[in-house]
């Protein structure tokens, strides 16, 4: 994270509660990875993804990174964004995705937050564990949002990293972000400069 950001040791459980957006992360990568019935699940249209993305916020995409797709939940739309195919072992790449939550649904970030809560507490990493979490304080668009870091170990022994932000402010609603990916392919600078970007 950037000289400016302020760092403390946060609880396990704030990590956990905010997680379900990882549970959608970890489904749309397993399916990008598997390319099966992508067309059943999540929308590959350009101009829909590029509408969607252009409703949430902007952001600077980082090198050899794409608006992937997009999904419709019942509550919520979702942006995936991966590395490109020609990007050289691009699945080890960490993966970024927003999740929106629309303003006719949700009032405030309050009532965001709360669904965040209530099924984020039945996340689970799939035969791993949580090694490591920390709380990270930085700006997002003029706001104080608070950023949830954890390590963990899925069930074939390899490390990885997620980011986890609170609900904040978007252009249309409330947005919540994760960025999730193997530590061997985590780039630390690109990671914090995207996240700067966010406007």
């Amino acid at each position: 994270m950037s000289k400016n950001t302020k760092i403390a040791l946060g609880s396990l459980g704030g990590a956990i509660l905010l997680c379900i957006v990882l549970a959608v992360a970890f489904l749309g990568f397993a399916e990008w990875q598997n390319r099966r019935n992508l067309a059943n699940m999540f929308i590959q249209d350009p101009v829909v993804i590029a509408q969607m993305a252009n409703d949430m916020t902007d952001y600077d995409l980082p090198p050899h990174y794409e608006e992937a797709m997009v999904s419709k939940l019942l509550t919520t739309n979702v942006l995936y964004i991966f590395a490109t195919e020609d990007t050289p072992d691009n699945l080890s790449y960490p993966r970024i995705t927003l999740v929106q939550f629309p303003p006719r649904k949700y009032a405030s970030a309050a009532a965001a937050r709360e669904t965040m809560r209530q099924a984020g507490s039945q996340f689970e990493t799939e035969d791993g564990m949580v090694i490591l979490a920390e709380e990270v304080t930085t700006i997002v668009r003029g706001q104080d949002v608070r950023l949830t870091i954890y390590h963990w170990v899925d069930g074939s022994g390899e490390e990885h990293r997620t980011i986890v932000s609170d609900v904040f402010a978007g252009k249309q609603g409330f947005l919540q972000l994760a960025i999730e990916g193997p530590l061997q392919g985590w780039d630390e600078e690109m990671i914090d400069a995207f996240i700067q970007s966010i406007r």
